[in-house]
């Protein structure tokens, strides 16, 4: 039924990085790992929606052109353009990615990289957000608040400490 929704969206001509589009396939992710046989489909279909957003079909960046690249370097000039609550939605889809990848050890690598990916962004927009000269403060962008940066950067730590990378985390 989501999928036949999002079909429906997409030839409608919907705004495919929008709320209502990208829900869409959220709903679906949130289905799929509730049937835990479908985890590897419910990373797709959240990476889908990440791109959607990220790459939108009416933007100059390219889109996941299927070849395994990582697509969420080079992304700043996009990131700029993005409303709060698209960046906010970036932000949760990055990091229950990075969830859904550090449960299988064999995907460390993605993993890693969207809890990096997330954290360096809020730390960009906090950088761009900050009114002071005191290098000490970080005042977070209007979008994110405190307890969700927390979990962001707790879930980073949480991977490094699972995978006994002390320094790191």
């Amino acid at each position: 039924l989501y999928r036949k929704a999002w079909q429906q969206a997409a030839d409608a001509g919907m705004n495919m990085a929008g709320p209502a589009a990208t829900g869409i396939l959220i709903s679906l992710g949130g289905l799929l790992e509730q049937q835990q046989q479908h985890r590897q489909e419910a990373i797709k279909v959240y990476e889908t929606a990440f791109q959607a957003i990220l790459h939108p079909p009416s933007s100059s960046a390219a889109a996941d052109d299927g070849s395994g690249r990582d697509q969420t370097h080079g992304t700043e000039s996009v990131w700029e353009q993005l409303s709060d609550g698209q960046r906010l939605r970036l932000v949760g889809l990055a990091q229950r990615l990075g969830d859904l990848h550090a449960s299988n050890r064999d995907e460390d690598e993605a993993a890693e990289r969207y809890y990096v990916w997330s954290l360096m962004h809020i730390m960009r927009a906090s950088r761009r957000s900050t009114q002071t000269t005191d290098d000490t403060l970080m005042q977070l962008p209007a979008w994110m608040d405190s307890v969700d940066f927390a979990a962001c950067l707790e879930a980073l730590a949480r991977f490094y400490s699972e995978r006994g990378l002390y320094t790191r985390a």
